[in-house]
């Protein structure tokens, strides 16, 4: 399992404003599109002091975003 959802099932066929946590801090929020990241969203990887914010296709960084890493 990749995680929890809030509101909606993971497989359900859009979600324009699901919040993903992925354990450890880890989380993502935003669109989903067949339990996969798709269109604008954050994913946040607090493990790794990491943060992207912006678009996504099918799970993959598309397009415009910004990337943060805090160290």
């Amino acid at each position: 399992s990749r995680g929890s959802l809030q509101g909606k099932s993971l497989m359900d066929d859009y979600s324009p404003c699901a919040k993903i946590s992925l354990g450890d801090g880890d989380a993502y929020q935003g669109e989903t599109l067949n339990g996969m990241f798709h269109g604008q969203g954050a994913l946040t990887l607090k493990s790794k002091g990491f943060e992207y914010s912006g678009t996504w296709f099918e799970n993959k960084r598309h397009g415009e975003g910004r990337e943060t890493w805090n160290n």
